[in-house]
């Protein structure tokens, strides 16, 4: 596997994990190609939902046949001693990393401080006093956790969930789709004071579908961080439209096109494009912009 390192808004150890090998390539395009005939049948794909509906065939296609690929990667970690967090969108594919890990540990020598340790699969509808109670338990020490890893949704791990330092390996077996959703799920295992690094690992698989997702998400990143970097004085002159338009108008269109599926930026993307047809910006592109850039503000979160 090859690692590629990039920045992040969370200050830790990131890198980029191709997944190339040609069964789970070939994993993905036979569970695609099956859940849009099933999309067909149902009339779901056709009319106007159908990029939608293709948008989440892929991800959750993306999802299940990267799942081996994410097991193998987290048992190479649990081997050196680095508990696990993993993220996925897709409850069937965090049950079968929790399966899979499970199996593995079971391998493991005796003199493994996770020899037959299990793994907690939290996807947001379990009792919510049980969830307490586990994620409390994969808290504890390693050595007296009855946890090696934890499986985790989005979903799940958007509520206010906060298990800092208690796993020093995170693993995207899914990308998430905007910087707010990315930082949320790395500072569930991260915070200010965390005692040591956290490698970040996001999986990619070597297709169109998946390479797309990850390019826009590094681009969403990368506005998300020009936009925390303005000043006051800057960000004041930005919203009046009194300098650097350019600029405004340059963000404007990188949000927009980088997150299509937020409708309210469709307007703003026309006005853009009528700006630079006129070369000037029009009235209404200048009176919505603080509205667009407290928006955009909000992925830097």
């Amino acid at each position: 596997m090859s690692l590629k390192r990039h920045t992040s808004t969370v200050q830790q150890n990131s890198h980029t994990v191709k997944v190339s090998d040609p069964s789970s390539i070939e994993n993905f395009h036979n569970i695609q190609r099956e859940e849009i005939k099933a999309a067909i049948a149902r009339g779901s794909a056709l009319g106007k939902n159908r990029n939608l509906v293709i948008y989440n065939i892929n991800r959750e296609s993306l999802a299940k046949s990267k799942a081996n690929f994410t097991i193998s990667l987290a048992v190479q970690h649990l081997q050196q001693g680095n508990r696990v967090g993993i993220f996925t969108d897709d409850i069937d594919s965090g049950k079968l990393i929790k399966q899979g890990l499970i199996n593995a540990l079971r391998s493991f020598p005796s003199s493994s401080i996770f020899s037959s340790k299990s793994v907690y699969f939290l996807y947001g509808e379990e009792d919510p006093n049980d969830r307490l109670v586990e994620v409390d338990a994969f808290m504890r020490d390693p050595e007296h956790s009855p946890y090696a890893a934890i499986v985790v949704t989005f979903k799940a791990g958007g509520t206010g969930l906060s298990m800092e330092n208690s796993a020093n390996t995170v693993i995207f077996n899914d990308l998430p789709q905007t910087p707010v959703l990315d930082t949320q799920a790395k500072g569930r295992f991260y915070r200010i004071n965390s005692r040591e690094a956290n490698n970040v690992y996001y999986t990619v698989m070597d297709v169109e579908e998946d390479e797309s997702l990850y390019d826009v998400l590094m681009q969403k990143i990368a506005i998300a961080d020009e936009i925390s970097k303005l000043n006051a004085q800057d960000l004041e002159q930005v919203m009046r439209g009194n300098s650097r338009s350019d600029f405004r108008l340059r963000l404007l269109a990188e949000i927009a096109a980088k997150d299509a599926e937020y409708k309210a930026l469709e307007a703003a993307e026309r006005d853009i494009k009528r700006s630079q047809a006129n070369k000037h910006a029009p009235k209404n592109a200048k009176a919505n912009f603080a509205s667009w850039y407290k928006f955009a503000n909000m992925l830097s979160r």
